[in-house]
């Protein structure tokens, strides 16, 4: 799961029926539909997505990385959602069991804190969710693509050996299923991913991206994990030298994420 997001002491559930302002997430924010569930801490980071009781995701949140410069001692140069606790995520209900989650905050390590300034906007509704993230940087970084973007994990268990299509950048078109017994031959290992179709039990869910945006799949039990990863980001084209980013680079991305019942399907 992500790492330092701080542990909940207590477990609550705030009630659904809002009023129109915009309310602090004080307690993990419980969201329930017919189509989509989650759980929602106050740092605005996004737990438990599932469609129809299925889990497709188990955590969503912002993660940075980057190269150490010369210059400076070795550390952790990651950023976790969750490393500024100081503003709470906010909750506002827009009617049609649809609800808009906004946080604005910093991503801070040991080396540089604040590193980043983000805005986060996540929309809830019963069969799609938006995110939204933009991240300025504080400080120069060196990295060999975007610095920030979104992390997000499934479990084995909720997508293996199950159907999927994928659409990649280029157009080409991609028919398979998660591995279920781990092989590192065939392992997955697909980047500049736009369209991701995932075949449940009840139904199809989809994650989608818009222009300059893709995401890179993963199966992290190549390195000793137990979930699917699946990273949304803004769209860098590879090079061999890394690109250099001054203070005050935006970083800004979107992605989708739709659920459509099989009963529903065309």
């Amino acid at each position: 799961m992500l790492k330092k997001w701080f542990p909940m002491v207590f477990i609550a559930v705030l009630a659904a029926n809002f009023a129109s302002a915009q309310q602090p997430v004080q307690a993990p924010y419980d969201y329930k539909s017919e189509g989509f569930s989650c759980t929602v801490w106050p740092d605005g980071s996004v737990h438990s997505l599932k469609a129809d009781g299925a889990m497709v995701l188990s955590d969503i949140g912002l993660l940075g990385n980057y190269l150490i410069p010369k210059d400076k001692p070795k550390h952790d140069a990651r950023y976790f959602q969750g490393t500024d606790d100081s503003v709470q995520a906010t909750v506002k209900d827009t009617g049609g069991n649809t609800f808009v989650i906004e946080k604005n905050g910093t991503l801070n390590n040991k080396m540089f804190a604040p590193g980043g300034k983000f805005t986060e906007k996540v929309t809830l509704s019963p069969f799609e969710i938006n995110f939204d993230y933009e991240v300025e940087t504080t400080t120069e970084y060196q990295a060999s693509g975007p610095v920030f973007c979104t992390l997000t994990y499934a479990p084995i268990a909720a997508f293996a050996g199950r159907g999927y299509k994928s659409v990649h950048a280029t157009g080409k078109e991609a028919k398979t299923v998660f591995q279920k017994d781990f092989d590192a031959k065939t392992k997955l290992h697909l980047a500049d991913v736009k369209n991701l179709k995932i075949s449940l039990e009840k139904g199809v869910v989809e994650f989608a991206t818009p222009d300059k945006v893709n995401f890179f799949m993963s199966d992290t039990r190549s390195y000793g994990g137990k979930e699917f990863r699946f990273d949304f980001k803004e769209e860098y084209a590879w090079k061999n030298e890394p690109y250099v980013f001054p203070a005050g680079t935006k970083f800004k991305w979107s992605f989708t994420i739709k659920y459509q019942k099989a009963d529903q399907a065309q």
